[in-house]
């Protein structure tokens, strides 16, 4: 099954190669800063991080299919995202919220990496607003890993270097020849070094040999997902509903046996199972926005902090407050809310 598991990842890498052919270098470094950094998030959550003595990391690769397992979810806010693009990967990447709220969607729309809610339509009413940064939902840890590594090979295919040096012309007047970082031609310092590091102990990086026997359960299910996914991309609607399509038509999964009999060895492939292909297909990767209680666990009001600002926003947001939860609140509202509430 190495093989079949081999052929999928190629098929992912290939997917990946168109995307970022129409993006430029700094877009694409954007994207391997951010993955290191939801990837990290991961990786500390699951205390897989570890430092020796000399400050080096440490990845622990024990049951390393655990580390790409489905429903996992993560969560970076936007402002903790571009704060650390500018620390860890300096004048590389584009560093402001706008960008990196882009590059965010640019990663669940059409990498498929994860799931965000979808907010906008939903946020139109202030009482729906709140302080709570966007999950990352459902993340493809496989996808994130070859994602990175696409994005690594490109940049070094395009004239970038892990470290790129050149003699320091000024020393090497007086004799002492050194060398010096190009900046602009080299990877941050650190070089990217946990995404190698994880890719390496995976067998998904660019110089590795066999993949982790432990993922093949994974890859193999994505290769389903593609699967599903090219065949309903194929499938002309008609008068059909896109709904009735993927719960009438089925993945035929299959299975590889050797047969030998007398002496000759014959491949015989068989259906083992049919998938509706709504169980595979994703079709968007932004999913409805959760509605943030108004009350908290212990029953008490959560009052977003701009709520106490007098303004026509605040206003209304006591306004619909008050008619979903009932006229007591209007105990618990400033008296400016009030008085707009109930001009009488």
């Amino acid at each position: 099954m190495m093989i079949v598991t081999q052929v999928y990842t190629d098929r992912l890498l290939s997917e990946f190669n168109l995307h970022l052919l129409e993006m430029n270098n700094t877009q694409i470094l954007t994207i391997q800063g951010i993955l290191n950094a939801y990837i990290y998030s991961a990786a500390l959550n699951d205390k897989r991080i570890s430092r020796s003595p000399d400050g080096r990391m440490h990845f622990k690769a024990s049951n390393i299919a655990e580390f790409y397992r489905d429903g996992r979810q993560i969560i970076c806010p936007i402002k903790w995202l571009s704060e650390y693009l500018q620390r860890y990967w300096p004048g590389l990447t584009y560093t402001s919220r706008d960008t990196v709220a882009k590059t965010r969607k640019l990663l669940c729309e059409k990498f498929k990496i994860f799931t965000l809610e979808d907010r906008h339509e939903f946020w139109l009413d202030p009482l729906n607003r709140h302080r709570q940064p966007n999950p990352c939902a459902e993340f493809n840890m496989l996808r994130a890993i070859l994602l990175a590594r696409a994005c690594e090979e490109h940049l070094l295919s395009y004239g970038m270097e892990l470290e790129a040096l050149q003699l320091n012309i000024e020393t090497a007047g007086n004799g002492h020849y050194e060398f010096v970082r190009i900046e602009e031609k080299s990877f941050p310092k650190h070089k990217a070094f946990l995404l190698a590091k994880i890719g390496k102990a995976s067998g998904l990086w660019t110089d590795s040999t066999q993949i982790h026997p432990e993922l093949e359960g994974v890859i193999e299910m994505e290769g389903l997902r593609m699967n599903a996914e090219y065949q309903f991309s194929q499938i002309e609607p008609g008068d059909t509903p896109e709904d009735e399509i993927l719960k009438e038509e089925t993945l035929d999964v299959t299975e590889i046996e050797v047969v030998t009999k007398g002496g000759i060895s014959t491949v015989v492939e068989y259906v083992v199972a049919r998938v509706p292909l709504i169980y595979l297909v994703r079709r968007s990767m932004f999913v409805p926005a959760v509605p943030r209680p108004l009350f908290d666990s212990e029953g008490g009001i959560r009052l977003p902090a701009w709520v106490g600002i007098p303004r026509e926003q605040s206003v209304r947001w006591w306004q619909r407050a008050i008619d979903r939860a009932g006229s007591w609140l209007q105990d618990f509202a400033p008296d400016w809310a009030i008085e707009s509430y109930t001009p009488f």
